[in-house]
């Protein structure tokens, strides 16, 4: 490995930058969730999920360790906390969500705000009849957010 690959590598680790996709850099708050569900697994599994899409993506422990100086502000998210947060961070888009009861089952819906222009650049909505079923299918979540960040037209769902 020549000196400015291994400068370049040690950039990346000091920075928490993960291994994957370039582009804008994405943090994924904590799901607000009225679920008896783990709202950590949903969000870790949609973290890596906006990965696989192309994103480059905060994981959670870096996360936690840039908002040491304010540990609550990871929790506490209304629109406008959201997008502070998301600045405090370091990050170009935060992507803040909800668990809930629908109609038909249980819900995941996402939304993906630029925290410099303040403006949503991607939208998610997700169905399905349980808990399961919603964590089976969170990287279709994924896919949406990701084509609206990355402004690329909207896919059929994946089979």
């Amino acid at each position: 490995m020549g000196m400015s690959a291994t400068l370049l590598a040690m950039v990346l680790l000091a920075s928490g930058a993960e291994e994957g996709p370039e582009g804008p850099l994405v943090a994924v708050l904590e799901l607000k969730n009225s679920l008896p569900v783990d709202r950590l697994q949903y969000a870790e599994k949609l973290r890596y999920a906006l990965n696989a899409e192309g994103l480059h993506v905060m994981m959670r422990g870096h996360m936690q360790e840039l908002a040491q100086a304010n540990p609550s502000a990871l929790d506490r998210c209304n629109d406008k906390d959201c997008v502070e947060v998301g600045r405090l961070l370091g990050a170009d888009i935060v992507v803040e969500g909800e668990l809930a009861t629908a109609e038909k089952g249980v819900v995941l819906s996402l939304r993906a705000v630029d925290t410099r222009a303040r403006k949503v650049v991607g939208t998610a909505r997700l169905e399905r009849k349980s808990p399961k079923a919603l964590l089976d299918d969170v990287r279709e979540a994924a896919r949406q957010l990701a084509d609206g960040v990355l402004d690329r037209p909207p896919r059929p769902p994946a089979k």
